[in-house]
């Protein structure tokens, strides 16, 4: 799907506005994508702390995480973390585990 296709070119191109926070297919409305935003939240964090590489969007299934790595992420992160442990609902600011 063409559309499919845009959108993930989308989530992880460090060439978009960073206030950007819409996916937008021509002719169609507007879509607040929260869950994008927090991919590309991750991706700048990465980005700031290993150099710029365009990672993959991860699939919607289930993921094995390690505890040990985890661990450390949370280490490096704390208040990223912890400001996503806070939302009651998905925001655009969130850590996406699945993104490591």
């Amino acid at each position: 799907d063409q559309n499919t296709s845009g959108a993930r070119k989308l989530l992880f191109s460090m060439e978009q506005q960073e206030e950007e926070d819409v996916v937008v297919s021509p002719g169609r409305r507007r879509i607040l994508d929260t869950f994008a935003d927090s991919l590309r939240h991750v991706n700048r964090l990465f980005n700031m702390e290993y150099g710029a590489y365009q990672r993959k969007v991860p699939a919607h299934m289930p993921h094995l995480i390690d505890k040990r790595v985890m661990q450390e992420l949370q280490e490096k992160w704390p208040d990223e973390f912890d400001e996503t442990s806070s939302h009651r609902f998905r925001s655009s600011e969130d850590v996406q585990c699945v993104a490591w």
